[in-house]
């Protein structure tokens, strides 16, 4: 069979344009048997022993479009080749297709191979040493993955399948896994996962991936125009959960190291529940020498999708942590972290827009490495004030007794209005905010110093200890401008200086003594008239 053609369609109602096909009448069916249809008119169907040189289909095209979902699935070029049939031998089966989800942002290319068991009654299919070749086009990215089952068992009337186990490689990742699904409408699944190493950072490329010219290597798809629709901005994150809308499933994912987003986890273990359009993830790890914990909620019941998650953080070491995010290991402590959150939305945009919730962080321990804090505080005129002490002498270390603040995040803006860090050489208190919307922030960070601070510039005296420093941190995440208010403290503290005062007070002498004449010459002209 060449160039089959079917065109599959559901409106908003959930009407479609298939199912009036099972409900004509049925016609005999001369291939089909009963062993006993006198006596057992109840006996399952069987098979006569065939045989058949092969069974070839060439360029088969199926689209799906869903109303319901908003979404146009299309399987194209496909190829399937079986045989020889021969009796109740294995039959070989090999072919290749193309999928495309225009809601989801999903384009594949993929190759089967398998050996095709089928027992006379029809009661089970075995799919032998199966092997499924998938190139997963990601952000013009292409990720290979590969499928390998040493038995896949289908019991039609049953209405049950299992591969215990499975085998997963995405790109170099290996894992292992099993899974059996009963039920077939509305299934029941049960899944055990593990995978030894997987790196996200490097599966899923950032969005400057983007940029690179498509691989050679990307599957090519047919292409799908609808004037009547536009493809959601950004890809569809829960693509992946939508086969899990009507499912009840209950599995674990364990993964032995996590890299994501440049931070390494160990000990993985996510258990997945999904019920009725609900599914939950309860996610633990050990993270830089403390734990993670999370529960996501993710509600496709509802329009648009809503999420809803808790994440908490114990004692983790956050230097490595800084050491990943800004390559330089400016802080050390113990992190203590949890928040609730809440959104809505498909894509990375509409969920960071609708972001909501808020948080609370202390970290114990906390070490703040960097300049000295002269150095830090007087930036461009360190180099021409004389400090009391040397240079040389202070610590560039700085131990704080507690560094805590909490945390509010409205539509995408996340507000800080209480930092506050205190150690016996320095106070520091935040306030601002960061905008993830467009990566901004408009942050202050005083200053205030615990000790002394003394040095003379340009023949003045300067003390700083309990004087606040503002340092304002505005502009994009990447390129932020600090402004530090360090001159207008000169000033000020210059006008509390000695010769500051003395000559004020000349000043208000000759202003006094200037005063003192005019009001005598005002009074001799009001004689004067009189």
């Amino acid at each position: 069979l060449t160039g089959i053609q079917v065109n599959l369609q559901r409106d908003a109602e959930g009407r479609n344009n298939w199912s009036d096909l099972a409900m004509a009448k049925p016609q005999p069916n001369y291939f089909i048997k009963t062993s006993s249809a006198t006596s057992n008119p109840s006996a399952s169907p069987s098979l006569p022993p065939l045989k058949v040189a092969g069974i070839h289909l060439h360029d088969v095209n199926v689209q799906f479009d869903d109303k319901q979902s908003q979404d146009v699935i299309t399987l194209s070029r496909m190829q399937i080749d079986a045989g020889p049939i021969h009796a109740w031998d294995p039959i070989p089966v090999k072919g290749k297709f193309n999928l495309q989800s225009k809601k989801n942002a999903l384009n594949s290319a993929s190759a089967f191979a398998t050996q095709l068991v089928i027992t006379q009654d029809l009661a089970t299919i075995t799919l032998n040493n199966l092997t499924l070749n998938t190139n997963l086009a990601v952000q013009k990215e292409t990720i290979k993955t590969s499928l390998q089952v040493p038995s896949f068992i289908i019991e039609p009337t049953q209405q049950k399948l299992a591969a215990k186990p499975f085998y997963l490689t995405l790109d170099s990742i290996k894992s292992e896994g099993h899974i059996s699904v009963r039920r077939f409408d509305n299934p029941i699944v049960r899944l055990g996962w593990e995978i030894e190493k997987l790196d996200l950072d490097k599966l899923i490329p950032r969005a400057a991936a983007t940029t690179q010219p498509e691989p050679q290597t990307a599957p090519q798809v047919a292409t799908i125009q609808r004037d009547d629709e536009v493809a959601p901005e950004g890809a569809y994150l829960f693509a992946p959960l939508i086969a899990l809308r009507n499912a009840d499933l209950q599995g674990t994912i364990k993964i032995g190291q996590l890299r994501v987003q440049k931070l390494d986890l160990e000990k993985v273990k996510v258990s997945l529940l999904a019920r009725n359009g609900l599914v939950s993830a309860l996610p633990e790890a050990t993270l830089y020498g403390g734990s993670y914990s999370g529960d996501v909620q993710i509600n496709m019941k509802t329009q648009p999708t809503t999420l809803r998650t808790k994440q908490v953080l114990s004692d983790v070491q956050i230097g490595p942590i800084a050491q990943a995010l800004h390559g330089k290991e400016i802080i050390s402590g113990q992190l203590r972290f949890q928040g609730q959150f809440f959104s809505e939305g498909g894509t990375q945009k509409q969920l960071t827009e609708n972001l909501n919730g808020d948080g609370q962080f202390n970290i114990r321990k906390a070490q703040l490495k960097t300049l000295d804090t002269k150095q830090l505080l007087l930036g461009k005129w360190y180099d021409k004030v004389d400090l009391v002490k040397e240079k040389q002498t202070d610590k560039k270390v700085t131990a704080f007794d507690s560094m805590r603040g909490t945390l509010r995040i409205k539509s995408g803006v996340v507000f800080n209005r209480d930092f506050d860090a205190v150690s016996d050489r320095v106070h520091l208190k935040g306030d601002g905010y960061a905008n993830l919307n467009n990566q901004s922030l408009k942050y202050t960070l005083t200053t205030i110093p615990k000790k002394s601070l003394a040095f003379s510039l340009a023949g003045q005296q300067y003390e700083l200890k309990d004087k606040r420093i503002p340092t304002y941190i505005s502009g994009s995440f990447t390129t932020p401008a600090i402004d530090n208010d360090i001159e207008e403290v000169l000033k000020a503290e210059f006008k509390q200086g000695e010769l500051y005062q003395k000559k004020r007070a000349k000043e208000d002498k000759i202003k006094a003594k200037l005063q003192q004449e005019k009001d005598k010459l005002k009074n001799k002209l009001k004689q004067l008239f009189n």
